[in-house]
């Protein structure tokens, strides 16, 4: 049986190529498994990402570009991140309520779940063949779009999605702005030292130099990497590309130096006070 990226094989019950995303958790760290080895509670129709029976978390559509595999593959894994780490902060809020008596009962939620409290359904991951100059646009709170990429000569860059996955993770950042009904900068607060700063073309700088020497203590403004691997806010509203762009740190990492430890410390209490918000 073909699963679009792996054969299964039904009698041995276990795909008989290894996936070559490996899957968060201990059951994942075999990667010829079928769903995490529990097909009750997940199904796996791309054969790379796992998603609950019940509750698909990524749906693909077009417009007028089709999807390669390689970038479902990117986008559906992204997601489950970002999933996840929305989840464990929601459990977090939960089970310190329990304790202190605010809430009558504790039960953790999953990844799935987490994602339709915040998001209100899957995401829906659009390819669209038009080139605005830009990788994607985040319409709503669960609805991104990619677009084409093309370099100066004009040639289309392949599977730019696939090569560059954070940028999803990015996205989603805007997604929970959107989720959340954050409008104004005020709505959040971030430090003006969090701000990087402006460029001659008023876009976002990526790399802390000056006079063409590199800070080797905070060669990224605190982020974990450069423009196109941590950091994609280029040009825009200045404050929401930034916090797309501490979205990304808050689900992998910042980088290991003091401005990256106070984006961390921003991050943590700012998705602690936006999850208070969910009833």
């Amino acid at each position: 049986m073909f699963y679009n990226a792996r054969w299964y094989d039904p009698y041995l019950k276990r795909f008989a190529q290894a996936d070559t995303i490996v899957p968060p958790g201990a059951q994942g760290l075999d990667r010829y498994l079928y769903a995490l080895n529990s097909p009750i509670q997940y199904k796996d129709p791309s054969g790379h990402c796992q998603q609950r029976t019940n509750r698909t978390m990524v749906t693909f559509t077009s417009e007028g570009q089709d999807w390669t595999q390689q970038e479902m593959d990117v986008v559906c894994q992204q997601i489950y991140n970002v999933a996840i780490a929305e989840a464990k902060m929601i459990n977090s809020r939960n089970y310190l309520l329990w304790r202190m008596g605010e809430i009558d009962s504790y039960r953790p939620i999953g990844p799935s779940t987490a994602l339709y409290t915040i998001h209100n359904g899957p995401i829906e991951a659009v390819r669209s063949n038009e080139t605005p100059g830009w990788a994607a646009y985040t319409r709503s709170e669960n609805e991104i779009v990619f677009y084409n990429i093309r370099t100066p000569d004009g040639t289309i860059i392949t599977n730019y999605v696939a090569n560059h996955p954070r940028l999803v993770t990015h996205e989603m950042g805007h997604a929970v702005i959107n989720a959340f009904g954050i409008n104004e900068a005020t709505d959040i607060n971030i430090p003006s030292d969090l701000l990087r700063p402006l460029m001659g073309d008023s876009s976002i700088d990526h790399l802390n130099d000056i006079n063409g020497a590199v800070d080797p203590n905070e060669p990224f403004f605190g982020y974990a990497g450069g423009f196109e691997d941590y950091q994609f806010g280029y040009i825009g509203s200045r404050w929401r590309e930034e916090f797309a762009d501490m979205f990304v740190g808050w689900v992998y990492h910042f980088g290991d130096t003091p401005m990256g430890a106070q984006r961390n410390a921003f991050m943590q209490l700012t998705m602690v006070n936006l999850v208070d918000l969910i009833p």
